[in-house]
């Protein structure tokens, strides 16, 4: 196995249509309703229209631009991004950031929740103004069910029609704008900051119209969290298409403000993006616009899929089923978020019903989000870019972009009552189990019991020449937790020497080493004693799933070629005609025991983590062994303490 790095993301056109259909769905479709939201319940005027397309411009010019193109983009981990893989790169700098990492990636968990939400339901509610009365709840339940389904079937046959659709649509918005543009020139000046400036001080309610204005860039994190997939030059050069198309379609919805709303107040069914649309565009809008927010939803689930996935190999979440049901690797299906997502998708639908109530509730998960992501960029800047003026950038994260994301917070804190407590309990939920799993792991390992190997090996190896000990199995494959070859786990020996000695041919010690290269897959052979007793240390990214059986045989194979190692059965009938012995698996674990000497808290989170980890995947299906002969065995945490009431003393007997 060799040191390998991330596939090579598609380049030229093709990779700027996979970046359109993957990365800015979300911050694409955010045209159906940012502006709805920063006008509605207002009375419209020149000072609202243009201060509000200022921040919008500044906003995606700031955030968007300089620090997620610019910056944030080059913060990659052998070209993967998002918050677990600048944690991979940054634990042995600063290891206490481990709490930032979860605030963010339960944020995010939260922001791909609403997503689909608003996004398909603002789509869908185009068509009441040319049906008014229709029920489109009915609609929106459809697609968002008909979008989870499939999941299990994969997406990639329908992706590859992704990146066109996209481009049709930033093509289309920007059409749109421009046609209302062209009609009211007078909203370019919006582009001047003096009227942001101007609208912040003037208007009573500026600052926390900020949260609507945030609204504009909500689908921001996707540009960082899927550059793996697509490349950091394919967003760049899609940005050049988005960036024009957005600002055309919200400046002309200010100009059809201007135009033909001033003085007034938006309807209850009156969206400006579908109001400036030229007399007969309205069926093929919302049907453009109902793709375009299947496609941000669905780059959303798969974002969600994305986070998990990395959060279980990292050690932040309890183990869970992974399935592949496409010919790529990236086209992942995790079961349990797929429809954990859906149901709490559909009760936020089934509860608010419209996109406006849904606007309260959405972007003050993903503003967290933000934040974390600028606080971790910082530690990357000042210690993993020293030398490459990441002091500098460091400075500009710090005292430009985190003042302005705060001012967002902000804002956006206002929301909390009006829905947006939601997102938070969602979120809270979240990092609350990651909390208690990083807990229950902590102190299981303050509780190891690595000792020498040496005592053992002459051990070992006096039973595997025991012909008075049956065979347990012809191979033996003993996942260990220790990280040398030096040390072994005392349960381990107890149950391989004292419980049951057990056996073997050959003996295999194998440990998974989590790579910070997220790709990597290589390994290390120790050998204890020539063709009997091995260990064998694989080194695994963090993007893949370990199978176990398929590493070790690649292993015995090139020994076997070597002649190093014989693995026909011991058994003569069977040796002389050429078959192979059996492989065991063997897992020793620890299972929580009630011990007088842990504080009442620690047994209450071992007791929360014990029920998590019971209701979790099977340790042997998380490494790919559920077709592989596997032994169990389990022995407690603790070794068992005799409280002083329970000590025994002789008895006295009677004179």
């Amino acid at each position: 196995m060799s040191h390998k790095d991330q596939p090579a993301a598609p380049s030229g056109w093709k990779g700027v249509l996979l970046a359109l259909g993957i990365v800015f769905g979300d911050i694409g479709t955010s045209v159906l309703y940012a502006l709805d939201a920063l006008c509605r319940d207002t009375p419209i005027d020149k000072p609202l229209v243009l201060g509000g397309l200022s921040l919008i411009f500044w906003s995606l010019t700031l955030i968007v631009t300089i620090k997620y193109v610019t910056f944030v983009l080059r913060a990659d981990n052998h070209g993967e991004g998002g918050v677990f893989a600048l944690y991979a790169l940054l634990r042995r700098y600063a290891p206490r950031l481990m709490g930032l990492v979860v605030l963010g990636a339960a944020m995010s968990f939260s922001d791909s929740i609403f997503t689909p939400a608003i996004s398909v339901t603002s789509a869908v509610e185009g068509l009441e103004l040319h049906l008014p009365g229709l029920k489109i709840l009915p609609i929106v339940l459809v697609i968002i069910t008909g979008l989870f389904f499939i999941q299990q079937f994969g997406t990639e046959w329908v992706g590859r029609a992704f990146g066109p659709i996209t481009l049709v649509w930033f093509l289309f918005i920007g059409g749109m704008g421009l046609y209302r543009i062209v009609e009211q020139p007078l909203v370019l000046e919006a582009v001047n900051p003096l009227n942001a400036i101007q609208f912040l001080q003037n208007n009573p309610r500026g600052f926390l119209l900020l949260g609507a204005v945030f609204l504009t860039i909500t689908g921001v994190e996707a540009l960082y969290a899927d550059m793996g997939h697509v490349g950091r030059g394919s967003i760049r050069k899609a940005w050049l298409i988005v960036k024009p198309a957005l600002l055309l379609s919200y400046f002309g919805q200010g100009a059809w403000l201007l135009t033909y709303k001033e003085g007034a107040i938006l309807g209850s069914a009156e969206k400006p993006f579908y109001a400036m649309l030229p007399p007969g565009w309205l069926i093929p809008a919302v049907i453009i616009a109902t793709a375009a927010t299947i496609i941000a939803s669905q780059a959303t689930i798969s974002s969600a899929y994305t986070i998990f996935t990395e959060a279980n190999r990292l050690g932040f979440w309890p183990r869970m089923r992974i399935l592949y049901p496409a010919t790529t690797r990236s086209q992942m299906y995790v079961p349990f978020i797929n429809w954990l997502l859906w149901g709490i998708i559909v009760i936020i639908v089934l509860a608010m019903q419209r996109s406006s109530d849904m606007e309260a509730a959405y972007g003050l998960s993903i503003n967290i989000a933000i934040l974390v992501t600028s606080t971790l960029a910082i530690f990357y800047f000042r210690f993993y870019k020293r030398y490459q003026n990441g002091w500098a950038i460091a400075l500009i994260f710090g005292g430009v972009f985190l003042p302005v994301e705060l001012l967002f917070l902000y804002a956006n804190l206002h929301k909390v009552p009006e829905g947006g407590w939601i997102a938070l309990l969602l979120g809270g939920m979240v990092a609350a189990i990651m909390t208690i799993w990083l807990l229950g792991e902590k102190i299981k390992a303050r509780f190891a019991d690595w000792v020498d190997i040496d005592p053992y090996l002459e051990k070992i190896n006096a039973i595997r020449q025991d012909e008075m000990i049956p065979y347990y199995t012809s191979h033996l494959a003993c996942l260990t937790t220790s990280p040398t070859a030096y040390k072994i786990e005392h349960r381990l020996m107890y149950a391989l020497i004292q419980r049951q000695p057990k056996r073997c041919v050959t003996y295999w010690f194998l440990h998974i080493h989590l790579s910070d290269n997220p790709f990597e897959a290589t390994y290390d052979l120790h050998t204890y004693v020539r063709g009997h007793i091995y260990r064998v240390d694989f080194y695994v990214g963090y993007k893949l799933q370990p199978q176990v059986n398929l590493l070790l045989r690649q292993v015995v194979e090139r020994l076997v070629q070597a002649g190093e190692v014989d693995i026909r059965s011991p058994y003569p009938s069977l040796r002389q005609r050429g078959q192979p012995g059996d492989f065991k698996f063997l897992f020793v674990r620890r299972i929580i025991n009630n011990d007088a000497r842990f504080s009442p808290t620690t047994r209450f989170f071992l007791q929360l983590y014990n029920f998590i980890d019971r209701h979790s995947l099977p340790i042997e299906s998380a490494y790919g062994l559920e077709v592989a002969s596997v032994a169990k065995e389990v022995v407690p945490l603790t070794t068992p303490y005799i409280p002083p009431e329970l000590r025994l003393s002789p008895r006295q007997k009677g004179g």
